[in-house]
């Protein structure tokens, strides 16, 4: 059904793509950029300058074109202007439009150094009124750098750029780029504001190119010009660049957006803001302002009577900012008329967030199958303390029904509460860490949480206490350590059919008291840039988690037995070691599409106290993040008939192995579609006699791996994603025919539907 639905789709496009074109026009149909030196084209950058594109296709269809042609030109009602306003008219091919790029291209070319590149264009005319459009490029040769010369007329600023020639982007033998131009006078006006250099201009900063030398090089000249000024008897000067000193710096904690911004405000005080000075700042607050002076100044760079440094204003903008109390962070300087030498004052405005925040969360969720529905409470505080930490509770009530045969009930009752609180610095005792704090902006993060858990065959709780440092390295670099994570799992009642159906099987391990006590590492990367398009972009994640390691201490120090399983305050414990990362590269093929890859990969290796690795640690395939032609925890593990997870869908494994590619692509107002193919599987780390194929082994592996393919629906809101994911097994390892053929598919009763919040991945 679905590949007929598919087929029909196909035709209907192909045959309905000329239906509203002009007489005597051409569509253009494709577009090509053919060049005789690859590394000098740079396709997506000149794909910028086209001065026409073909209209947009969706797997080779020209689905929007085809929405704007189903509108009716000769009536005017709202359904033929919604078809019009989200399709695309066709595109039709203009000549003039092709000299005009042809133009553009040349122009981009002059200005990457390849002053006679030659720029010509192919129109093939194909029988039905098409047009196949080819740009033939020859760069040529570019003209190259030959030497570099100073022309500084402040023997200061002179200084200050001949020192810093070793991080300069002009090089001998470069192309005469002038972009590499623009670039470099960007660095150096950043370089000079960070040594005082208050309001230097970078077009202060200029060029002369002496291009009459031969096989096409360049003698360049950099130039920086004092910039003319009028005295005060009206005659023009070029004195010197001052560099300035910072004199004194306020911190003016006004209430509202009038004051923030120096302007009159329309409201009286009923009194003036106190003075508080430390650390060599002033602070202008009321009593009541949220955050303490001390803690303002830690997020404060620069200091009074020092060198004015741009990059010291930047960090001080970007700490504050991330205090995550205000809503608007307003730093300036003014010059300070009247000094014997150039000053400068610095005044920062705030405006804080409102500090308290309650709400209602209404929640669907869909695990496994099982609808249900959640209502939580949550409460916000952003400055408990008044040191700007943030504080978070949550209370927790959720109702799901369940639908497996031979059970009583059928609804299960979670109730919770969560709360957490987040620091902006490290909490170690007995170290000094002011240093790190300033520049890396680090926090700690101290949350405790409490779930419990109704279900028809078992009650179960669930308490966990967890400290962690988070800090950022880079731009696109972040940290996590969490040497502290413990979580305690009770089951006070099992019901005596569900003890019986587990019992001597791999899921009675995951029904016992135990606690968890560990600790762990993640390291994160992403490029992502965010409000930038990009064509490429990737994120990387590892996490590695060991537990058991100080309770085995703790219990080797006052356990008076040897006998296993060794326990602490009377529990369990795990013993564990955890290691998995997630890969994915996301590439842009045009604004209204781009194609996701993910490679995913885990293992989990119990030893000492535990013969497995608890059920909440275990990893799972299936679901609306992973194989989306299984429902969640119903694959694997490996080639293994799992028939308790029939009634009990929870099989889970040690090991995982993963990998999706998703083509995603717009369709029209908040909706978007997906393609998606998911591989992967979970594997046990031990082998099982009661088991076979459940564990992983380097010579069976790769048969064992389950395939789903799909297609998806997503409703794009802003503020938040909805998605329907159908997923249909390609290749099942449990099967005694692993490969599933097109013809054996009965239409939707083989789809698995899934529902999230979000995309996958």
């Amino acid at each position: 059904m679905v590949l007929a639905l598919c087929a029909c789709m196909f035709l209907s496009c192909a045959c309905n793509m000329l239906k509203q074109l002009p007489e005597d026009a051409s569509l253009l149909n494709s577009v090509t950029i053919e060049t005789t030196d690859k590394a000098a084209v740079p396709q997506e950058e000149l794909r910028a300058y086209l001065k026409q594109k073909p209209n947009k296709r969706i797997l080779g269809l020209r689905f929007h074109l085809w929405l704007y042609n189903k509108a009716n030109p000769d009536k005017k009602n709202r359904w033929n202007e919604w078809l019009r306003s989200n399709g695309e008219p066709p595109v039709v091919w203009d000549a003039t439009l092709t000299d005009r790029t042809m133009e553009q291209i040349a122009l981009y070319f002059e200005q990457k150094g390849y002053y006679h590149a030659a720029i010509s264009s192919d129109v093939r005319h194909r029988r039905r009124p098409k047009v196949d459009l080819t740009y033939h490029i020859d760069p040529s040769w570019p003209y190259m750098v030959r030497r570099i010369q100073y022309d500084i007329a402040d023997e200061a600023v002179r200084a200050h750029v001949l020192a810093d020639t070793a991080s300069s982007l002009l090089r001998c033998g470069m192309i005469f780029d002038s972009d590499v131009l623009k670039e470099e006078r960007s660095r150096i006006r950043n370089y000079l504001m960070n040594h005082g250099y208050f309001g230097f201009s970078e077009y202060a900063v200029t060029y002369e190119a002496d291009t009459v030398t031969p096989y096409r090089q360049v003698d360049l000249t950099l130039k920086i010009s004092n910039m003319p000024e009028t005295d005060a008897q009206g005659r023009t000067v070029t004195p010197p660049f001052p560099t300035y000193t910072v004199r004194q710096v306020t911190v003016n904690a006004e209430l509202d957006y009038d004051n923030l911004f120096g302007q009159t405000s329309g409201t009286t005080r009923r009194q003036a803001p106190d003075t508080v000075r430390m650390d060599r700042y002033t602070f202008l607050m009321h009593p009541g302002f949220p955050v303490r002076p001390s803690t303002l100044a830690q997020s404060i760079f620069v200091v009074p009577d020092s060198m004015y440094r741009l990059s010291e204003a930047d960090r001080t903008y970007r700490h504050l900012m991330n205090l995550q109390t205000f809503k608007l962070v307003n730093v300036q300087f003014s010059p300070v008329a009247g000094t014997p030498s150039p000053q400068l004052d610095m005044q920062i405005n705030l405006l804080p967030f409102k500090m308290q925040h309650y709400g209602i969360e209404v929640e669907g969720t869909n695990s496994g199958g099982n609808i249900g529905g959640a209502v939580n409470l949550v409460y916000q505080h952003k400055s408990l303390f008044r040191h700007a930490e943030t504080f978070d509770l949550k209370i927790i009530t959720s109702l799901e029904a369940i639908h497996q045969e031979g059970i009583d009930f059928n609804s299960t009752y979670e109730y919770g509460v969560e709360a957490g609180i987040t620091i902006p610095k490290l909490l170690l005792p007995f170290f000094h860490v002011e240093g790190f704090v300033r520049q890396y902006n680090p926090r700690t993060v101290i949350s405790a949480q409490y779930n419990y858990q109704l279900r028809p065959d078992y009650e179960r709780t669930i308490a966990n206490i967890n400290f962690a440092y988070h800090w950022s390295s880079g731009r696109f670099v972040s940290h996590t350590v969490r040497p502290i994570d413990v979580n305690f799992v009770r089951l006070p009642f099992l019901s005596d059919r569900f003890r019986t159906q587990i019992a001597g099987t791999y899921l009675e391990n995951s029904y016992l008291n135990h606690m968890v006590f560990s600790g762990g590492y993640t390291f994160q990367w992403s490029n992502q840039q965010v409000a930038v398009e990009q064509p490429y972009f990737s994120y990387f994640r590892v996490n590695v988690e060991s537990a058991g390691l100080l309770a085995h201490t703790l219990s080797s120090a006052f356990r008076s037995s040897h006998d296993k399983p060794y326990k602490v305050f009377g529990n369990a414990f795990s013993q564990f070691f955890k290691i998995d990362f997630d890969y994915r590269f996301y590439q842009t093929l045009n604004p209204k599409s781009r194609l996701v890859y993910r490679l995913a990969a885990a293992m989990g290796v119990p030893y000492g106290n535990s013969k497995s690795i608890p059920f909440e640690r275990k990893y799972y395939a299936g679901g609306a993040n992973s194989i989306r032609g299984w429902k969640v925890r119903t694959l694997g593990p490996g080639s293994y008939q799992d028939t308790i997870a029939q009634l009990y869908p929870n099989s889970t494994g040690d090991i995982k192995l993963e990998a999706n590619v998703e083509y995603r692509f717009k369709l029209f107002w908040i909706l978007e579609g997906a393609l998606f193919l998911d591989v992967g599987n979970v594997w046990d780390y031990h082998r099982d006699e009661m088991r076979p194929g459940a564990d992983f082994q380097f010579n069976r592996f790769t048969e064992e791996f389950a395939m789903s393919a799909g297609l998806g629906l997503r409703l794009d809101a802003k503020f938040f994603i909805f998605r329907t994911d159908m997923g249909f097994k390609l290749r099942d390892p449990a099967a005694e025919d692993r490969w599933h053929p097109v013809h054996d598919w009965h239409g939707l009763h083989d789809a698995t539907l899934s529902i999230g919040i979000g995309y996958p991945f």
